[in-house]
């Protein structure tokens, strides 16, 4: 095997890292184990980080950038909960599966698909200006 070389690491994350996607800054959006996700900085800057989201209920077992905003996307959690995720914070989230969300695809700025270990697919929409959400089950 080809031996890779470390480009850039970002150290005292705060945990085990399980999910990471690539932001439209270039930025990698890193969810950790210590209910957090960050943006790491692999530009100029490389390595250094900023606190995105913190207290999350439940570890971040899924996560998807927006390719078109920066530090925006949705994440899923080990609680089946799936929450569209911006630079301000979270913007609400409700249990769409019983157990963990394995994945999440974004559709767009407030649609998106997940699967879980409940072996279901959803596609929800989440809330805008004060309308509900609406889950459809795939």
């Amino acid at each position: 095997y080809p031996r890779l070389r470390i480009r850039t690491a970002a150290r005292s994350l705060g945990g085990f890292v399980y999910g990471i996607a690539m932001s439209a800054s270039g930025a990698a959006l890193v969810a950790a184990g210590d209910h957090t996700v960050r943006a790491v900085d692999l530009g100029k800057h490389a390595g250094s980080h900023a606190l995105i989201w913190k207290g999350i209920q439940g570890m971040v077992t899924s996560i998807v950038a927006d390719p078109e905003r920066s530090d925006s996307g949705f994440i899923g959690t080990s609680d089946g909960i799936v929450a569209p995720l911006e630079r301000k914070g979270a913007r609400g989230g409700d249990v769409v599966h019983r157990g963990a969300c394995t994945g999440v695809c974004m559709i767009n700025r407030r649609t998106a698909v997940s699967c879980g270990a409940d072996g279901a697919a959803v596609v929800r929409e989440h809330r805008v200006r004060g309308r509900d959400a609406r889950s459809v089950a795939c």
